[in-house]
């Protein structure tokens, strides 16, 4: 029987929050689905993890792969996609529940819409709220995201997270799916191409709750992520005024991260949740201060904030 829906989700290293990831999809109510998990060369234990999910589920396909990193997990992972529709699903991130059969009702009730997202929750490595995202509010019912903004070409709204969004098989396969060049910026290259073959909606629910870890690859190559984001939409740039897209493609290829994060990017990483706790009001905000000056000392920015929080919220733990 063709599911309702395939989940697409790429792991690598991920063993701490397979369990917890996994089941926020498996418990989902309403729309028939697969998940599809590609391992991407997981060396910390993921590999059993996710075997065992597969043998005692079903619905569950494992598809092993050398380490070639996420985005070409993710076109691996779309391609074997059985379901007329595809959900993305990020390793560490949970699908509150009633995230599927919420947009998948929003793509059966209006055929012109080629993806769908839905308000994030932003979140620590414990769950320690940050901070929400709701796009700029322009695709709280259906639109047509590509507009103008000072002479250029732009989207007026855009998915919240990668992990939130549900796709048209179609419409992905229409624009030639995920891009290896983008490797860090391959989302939103994709919904620049999404943008020009269907409309938007982003759903006014928090139904996805994404962890931001200092680790991840997203924080610690952050400045790579921008360029490469800001290649992606020069692409649509030249898309929309009737040119190749190939020079912006070509600088996406030959940019590439340096080989290791140093210890100022982690501590940068420390710091942005500490900020969004601090912000908060909330005194766990110490802690992730101290461990950015741990990792860059001579930081006087995170020396005042960590002062800030300590004389507001009180010191201890």
């Amino acid at each position: 029987m063709t599911p309702d829906v395939s989940v697409v989700m790429a792991v690598h290293d991920d063993a701490p929050y397979l369990e917890e990831t996994i089941d926020s999809v498996l418990s989902q109510a309403g729309p028939s689905l697969e998940l599809i998990l590609v391992d991407d060369g997981s060396t910390d234990g993921s590999r059993a993890i996710l075997e065992l999910y597969a043998e005692r589920d079903t619905r569950v396909r494992l598809v092993p792969q050398e380490h070639l990193g996420l985005t070409r997990a993710l076109i691996a992972g779309c391609s074997l996609a059985a379901a007329q529709y595809i959900a993305r699903q990020d390793a560490a991130d949970v699908s509150r529940p009633g995230r599927l059969v919420a947009q998948k009702a929003a793509l059966d009730a209006d055929r012109s819409l080629a993806f769908v997202s839905c308000w994030t929750d932003m979140c620590g490595p414990e769950w320690e709220f940050l901070h929400r995202r709701r796009g700029t509010g322009a695709a709280r019912r259906p639109i047509d995201p590509v507009g103008r903004t000072g002479g250029r070409a732009t989207l007026l709204d855009a998915p919240t997270h990668h992990g939130s969004v549900m796709f048209r098989r179609a419409a992905y396969d229409r624009t030639g799916g995920y891009r290896a060049e983008f490797y860090l910026a391959q989302d939103h290259d994709l919904w620049h191409r999404l943008a020009e073959v269907g409309r938007l909606q982003v759903l006014e629910e928090s139904l996805y709750a994404a962890r931001v870890l200092p680790a991840s690859r997203t924080s610690t190559h952050r400045e790579v992520q921008l360029r490469l984001g800001r290649l992606a939409s020069r692409a649509f740039e030249l898309r929309q005024a009737g040119a190749s897209d190939d020079p912006a493609v070509a600088e996406a290829r030959d940019l590439r991260p340096d080989d290791a994060p140093d210890d100022r990017t982690r501590a940068a990483a420390y710091y942005f949740i500490g900020e969004a706790l601090r912000r908060n009001r909330d005194r766990r905000s110490i802690g992730y201060f101290r461990k950015a000056l741990a990792h860059h000392a001579l930081a006087p920015r995170t020396w005042a904030r960590l002062a800030q929080a300590g004389l507001a919220l009180g010191w201890r733990r």
